[in-house]
């Protein structure tokens, strides 16, 4: 319940920054000036730049709200979600699902598990029961064999074998496989390099010097708020360059 609660404040930054300040001054409206009324407009004040603050700075909730949505839709109403822990935590507060729900309409299911190597998603998705079949799949896999020693060449044909797990068990639907971001491991900073599936490519994280101190946390694995929002918006800039040449 509270976990939802902060998705939707997540979702609507800027109703909730608003909200406090807003509502103490309609019913401040309606009461005599008094020390009492002085002290809740003073204290939804800072409830609001304090609501603001996290929004900002810990969850990067308005950037997305700023990118240009007359460019890109997703027509597809169901979204499955496949992958680890990026995945996972891309349905909290800051995470790029939540971000994409906030611009668009689109229902979502998420299946992933944290710590996951490719095999592991596979198994996953054989044994997926989803209610609502996908029009549309973003998938992400293969930070973690790269992590317990798994070389390259040995991730892409997993990720090649998940790719092929995941169109017959969704014939339907559409698939995006979004490529492996770069990592911090071992002191050194890894892109690798292409990707399994011929759509996408490495490119998407094409800025990688300044990944490591900008979109990653202290564990050098994992994205920060401002990673998601820029993972949420290079799925939302594919899609929008997909239908600007499909017409």
């Amino acid at each position: 319940m509270w976990d939802s609660f902060l998705i939707l404040i997540s979702q609507n930054p800027f109703f909730a920054s608003l909200s406090p300040s807003v509502f103490c001054l309609f019913i401040w409206k309606f009461l005599k000036i008094t020390k009492n009324s002085k002290f809740l407009l003073s204290t939804s004040i800072l409830l609001t730049l304090a609501i603001t603050c996290i929004l900002h700075t810990r969850w990067d909730s308005f950037s997305i709200h700023f990118f240009n949505q007359k460019k890109h839709h997703i027509q597809q109403k169901n979204i499955l979600f496949i992958g680890d822990s990026i995945t996972c935590e891309g349905v909290r507060p800051r995470g790029f699902i939540t971000k994409i729900k906030a611009v668009l309409p689109v229902g979502a299911d998420v299946l992933c598990l944290k710590g996951a190597t490719t095999e592991k998603i596979i198994k996953l998705v054989q044994s997926a029961e989803i209610k609502d079949r996908p029009d549309l799949i973003i998938a992400q896999s293969g930070i973690n064999d790269i992590l317990s020693g798994v070389s390259e060449e040995d991730t892409k044909l997993s990720q090649k074998n998940l790719i092929t797990r995941i169109t017959n068990h969704f014939p339907n639907s559409q698939l995006f496989f979004f490529p492996i971001h770069p990592i911090l491991h071992e002191g050194k900073l890894l892109q690798i390099k292409g990707t399994a599936f011929p759509s996408t490519s490495s490119s998407m994280w094409n800025d990688v010097l300044c990944f490591q101190n900008k979109y990653l946390v202290a564990d050098g694995i994992h994205l920060n708020a401002k990673g998601h929002t820029l993972l949420a918006t290079k799925i939302l800039n594919h899609f929008s360059k997909s239908q600007n040449n499909a017409s």
